[in-house]
């Protein structure tokens, strides 16, 4: 359903920028620049996926948690414990609707990928450090699959299979179907109302 969502909205996005819209300022770059937002784990969570929780969540988590614990441990570790505690938050916010859609007790296995993640990305930060101290960078045609590997395999690993288990994706099916039902039902009244014993021929002819 997810995944629904975002690709409608991609194509949304698309035409909105096309007709000079901008209703998200990100969002010129984030579909004119899309093949240079998959190079790292940073620039996918900061300025590829749901943009508009990275905007709340920076605010409200990322600058707060860094801006207290730099005058204690420091800018740079700061730095990191501010990139854990907002993938904490959003992590609890997955298994907060986890718990919502399939009403079963958490398994923490939301919290414990966005975690990991976070993870990921502070041992990113660093290696960047590194190969930017050396003048040297891998070539987008290597860290671009491997940042998409990444995110496919522990999505499937720890995120997909809760769906599963809940029975989310039946529940979904079944209220599309219900959907379609309901409208099929408005269209037949409609032609009943409007063309009496003609609208029932006709749909007949339809169904």
């Amino acid at each position: 359903m997810h995944l629904v969502l975002r690709l409608t909205l991609i194509e949304i996005g698309k035409i909105i920028c096309k007709m000079k819209l901008m209703i998200v300022p990100s969002m010129e770059e984030e579909y004119y620049h899309g093949d240079e937002l998959w190079r790292f784990i940073k620039n996918f969570w900061g300025h590829r996926w749901n943009l508009m929780v990275t905007s709340i969540l920076r605010p409200t988590v990322y600058n707060p948690v860094r801006f207290t614990c730099t005058r204690y441990i420091g800018k740079n570790w700061a730095q990191h414990v501010g990139i854990l505690a907002t993938f904490a938050v959003y992590g609890l916010m997955h298994e907060l609707l986890l718990f919502y859609l399939g009403r079963l007790w958490p398994t923490w296995s939301a919290l414990t990928l966005l975690l990991l993640n976070g993870i990921c990305l502070s041992f990113e930060i660093e290696i960047k450090k590194c190969f930017t101290a050396n003048k040297w960078q891998l070539h987008p045609l290597v860290t671009g699959p491997l940042i998409i590997a990444f995110m496919m395999i522990t999505s499937c690993w720890l995120l997909f299979p809760q769906f599963q288990t809940s029975g989310v994706d039946v529940k979904m099916v079944n209220e599309y179907v219900i959907v379609g039902q309901f409208v099929k039902g408005v269209w037949d009244s409609m032609l009943e109302f409007c063309f009496g014993g003609a609208g029932e021929l006709w749909r007949g002819r339809c169904y």
